[in-house]
């Protein structure tokens, strides 16, 4: 990923590798991810500026230079409690819903995949596994796609996938978020597949005795063992924002949280994220914006 200069301002740059180093796969989830992108408008989702294929570059997308850090980086760990769990994990999921009110599953949601901005705004990024009815598979049969610890069973048994597998994602999130560990969390990545497989996460409201029986029975409902038994994407996410709306102060719109220690409205999300710079390594190269 590079930053550059476009036309109006700073963009990101991604580039692949030259084209004759691409696999058909590599090949492929550019593609997927073209597609994925032209055809979402969401303040969720990241726009596609420009895309094309340089002669010594190779395939490239062009994006909006986004302002802030990955999840992962910004939480770094903490447990942000129910407040600033259901804060996070509302627009988070609105976006999820937008993806697949659009025909795609993301099939890789996970903290290092949502992007928190200094102005609070939550975008979820990285779209190469995107897919939906219609479009070729390219991993082997059977083949697992996507990151243990957020990956749904059927996800880790290589069976179908559809869009609950990331709602199961966004409830092992929202677990993490509330508590500081991945519900099935375990010291080695096969254990923890092996966990997730047996099912049987703890209710929040044994973990942490803030959490009230509603939020913990819709995390409970996100990592249901079968996909039918899981809300979709926008059932999820209106009932977090009926969640958000309810804290203390909330009016309806984006609900003041508890942050690591910062009692935050929705303007403040990411300043008690800590979110500064950009996720992007701005030191790393500068080029052209090319047609």
């Amino acid at each position: 990923m590079f930053r550059a200069d476009g036309p109006a301002g700073p963009v990101a740059v991604k580039i692949l590798a030259p084209d004759a180093e691409l696999d058909p796969a590599a090949r492929a989830r550019f593609g997927r991810e073209v597609r994925a992108l032209a055809a979402l408008a969401h303040p969720g989702l990241v726009p596609l500026l420009d895309h094309g294929v340089d002669d010594e570059l190779g395939p490239y997308l062009v994006l909006p230079l986004l302002a802030g850090a990955n999840l992962r980086a910004a939480i770094a760990g903490r447990r942000l409690g129910p407040e600033g769990a259901v804060l996070l994990a509302a627009p988070l999921a609105d976006a999820v819903a937008a993806l697949h009110a659009a025909g795609f599953v993301h099939r890789d949601v996970k903290p290092e995949n949502a992007i928190g901005g200094p102005d609070g705004r939550i975008t979820l990024i990285d779209l190469g596994l995107a897919w939906r009815e219609g479009m070729t598979r390219h991993t082997e049969s059977g083949a697992a796609v996507g990151t243990i610890g957020y990956m749904a069973p059927e996800q880790i048994e290589g069976r179908a996938v559809g869009a609950a597998v990331d709602v199961w994602a966004l409830g092992v999130m929202l677990h993490e978020w509330v508590v500081g560990t991945r519900p099935f969390h375990r010291g080695r990545p096969a254990e923890e597949a092996a966990a997730a497989l047996v099912g049987g996460a703890p209710l929040l409201t044994t973990l942490d005795r803030r959490v009230d029986d509603e939020l913990a029975t819709l995390v409970a409902r996100c990592l249901a063992a079968e996909p039918a038994a899981r809300p979709t994407a926008r059932a999820l996410a209106d009932e977090l924002a009926a969640l958000a709306a309810r804290t203390p102060g909330g009016d309806g719109g984006p609900a003041p949280g508890r942050l690591g220690g910062h009692v935050v409205d929705g303007a403040d999300r990411g300043a008690a994220l800590g979110v500064e710079g950009h996720a992007l390594e701005p030191g790393q190269a500068q080029i052209d914006e090319r047609d």
